[in-house]
């Protein structure tokens, strides 16, 4: 019968363990934080870069003024020195689809936001929503006019058929802007237009919102494409109730 013996030999016992691999050397420890180092830099640079762009892309602004700006806070920009005297702000926003979608500049989310600083208080805020089927005279150039739904005012502008020409990013607002002041009887101040990608790309650089559904809903009609682009069909999506995360593709079908 075949047995098999134990070695004689015994491993010895450590008294006492190595805090640090015998492999690690320090060169290769040096290397490593640099490796470390630069992977940070790079990822953070990415981070940067796509918060820049989308603060860029929303505020009608390059992406150094944008960065500037939100480091600075806003600080010795025109709306806070109106802050800093109490005056009134009128802020527009419009939300439209954009280039790939169909009616690219019908802005079919309308808000006007009031702002009145108070001292020693935090502000006074107003919101307004604006119907999109409202149906307005939209005054064009060459002292033409249009009767249409209000969401076309800003359409109008983009699709060059305003006062300026539809390359100026202001283009759409020069329209719009005019006339909501006329219709509401209150100046407006400042604009911000927002399509379908530059709302996701904002939600994503600020690595998504947290958003508390107040109820479960289904949407059984929701669009599955553009017409467009040959799909007119529908689908169907669900939110659950309560507090959740979403990227910004999320937070657009929420929104929409």
């Amino acid at each position: 019968m075949a047995t098999i013996s134990t070695p004689t030999v015994r491993r010895r016992r450590r008294s006492r363990y190595n805090v640090v691999p015998r492999w690690i050397t320090r060169k290769r420890a040096v290397l490593s934080v640099v490796l470390m180092c630069s992977l940070l830099l790079v990822a953070g640079g990415v981070y940067v870069a796509r918060l820049s762009f989308a603060l860029a892309k929303t505020f009608h602004t390059n992406p150094i003024s944008a960065v500037v700006g939100a480091l600075g806070g806003g600080g010795g920009s025109a709306i806070d020195a109106e802050r800093a005297h109490y005056q009134r702000i009128n802020i527009v926003l419009y939300g439209y689809g954009g280039d790939q979608h169909s009616g690219a500049y019908l802005s079919d989310s309308i808000m006007v936001i009031s702002i009145l600083p108070v001292q020693g208080h935090l502000p006074q805020i107003a919101e307004i929503s604006i119907p999109r089927d409202w149906y307005v005279t939209i005054p064009l150039r060459n002292g033409k006019s249009t009767q249409q739904r209000i969401n076309f005012a800003y359409a109008a502008g983009m699709l060059g058929e305003g006062p300026q020409p539809a390359s100026a990013v202001d283009a759409g607002a020069a329209v719009a802007d005019p006339l909501l002041s006329h219709l509401l009887g209150v100046g407006i101040n400042y604009f911000v237009g927002v399509d379908f990608d530059a709302f996701k790309q904002a939600v994503d650089a600020v690595g998504g919102i947290t958003i508390d559904v107040p109820a479960a809903f289904t949407d059984n009609q929701y669009p599955a494409g553009e017409c467009d682009l040959g799909n007119c069909g529908y689908e169907t999506v669900h939110f659950n109730k309560g507090v959740q995360h979403m990227n910004g593709a999320t937070a657009l079908v929420y929104a929409r």
